[in-house]
């Protein structure tokens, strides 16, 4: 009896385990391999849903969670993937230089995270984040929104006179999707709160003045056309 028993525990921890080492997945796109378990891992997205950038966000959210996850790398079918393995192998052989994921997702201890890759080839351009910079017009837009960002930011952090910087963002940003403008919002907001401060030498607020206002005039033109063209 008391050996049927511990039988029977070993056979119930056995079975915990292999669950939990069981390889997750999700609607069109499954775990394929990790370094040190949850700390990076790496996911197999099917070829129909390549493009599809809800796919990769949906991964992201149920298998990166702060503080056991850092960073979750996305294949496509017949895409090299890393071997599972400890952090240090992974890092001591290139890391990531060695693969090309179409997307490289990568936690944060203060916000939801974001993508520090995205292949507009592999990925698409449709639901990219703004950062990656896809399709025509996305390098000259994004860097206007930190532009205007940073001349919003010297406002308080050098004592230059106040903008309505604010509003000329707000109505350029009604003319693109959601998840672009939740993107582009978060982008400007991080870059004022951090320019806010000024800069480190504050001898380059005199210095650097007149290319901060000019950088944002021309932001500022960019944008408000953008806003009277509807995109």
């Amino acid at each position: 009896m008391r050996n049927g028993g511990g039988l029977a525990l070993i056979a119930a921890l056995g079975a915990i385990a292999l669950s939990g080492c069981a390889p997750k997945t999700g609607a069109h796109w499954k775990e394929v391999g990790s370094i040190d378990g949850e700390f990076i891992q790496f996911v197999e997205v099917d070829a129909a849903s390549a493009k599809d950038g809800a796919v990769y966000r949906d991964a992201a959210a149920q298998l990166c969670h702060p503080g056991s996850c850092l960073q979750v790398g996305f294949f496509l079918p017949g895409d090299p993937v890393p071997p599972s393995g400890s952090r240090r192998d992974f890092f001591q052989t290139g890391g990531w230089a060695s693969y090309a994921p179409a997307a490289i997702f990568m936690a944060s201890s203060t916000g939801p995270g974001d993508f520090t890759k995205w292949d507009c080839q592999k990925a698409g351009e449709a639901d990219a984040p703004s950062s990656a910079l896809c399709g025509q017009g996305a390098r000259p837009e994004y860097r206007a929104i930190l532009d205007l960002a940073t001349r919003t930011g010297w406002t308080l952090g050098c004592g230059l006179p106040a903008t309505d910087n604010d509003t000329v963002l707000e109505k350029y940003l009604r003319g693109v999707s959601s998840v672009k403008r939740a993107e582009l919002a978060a982008a400007y907001d991080q870059m004022k709160r951090e320019t806010s401060k000024g800069p480190d030498d504050p001898a380059n607020c005199a210095n650097l003045r007149a290319r901060i206002e000019a950088d944002g005039r021309a932001a500022r033109d960019l944008l408000a056309k953008g806003a009277a063209d509807g995109q």
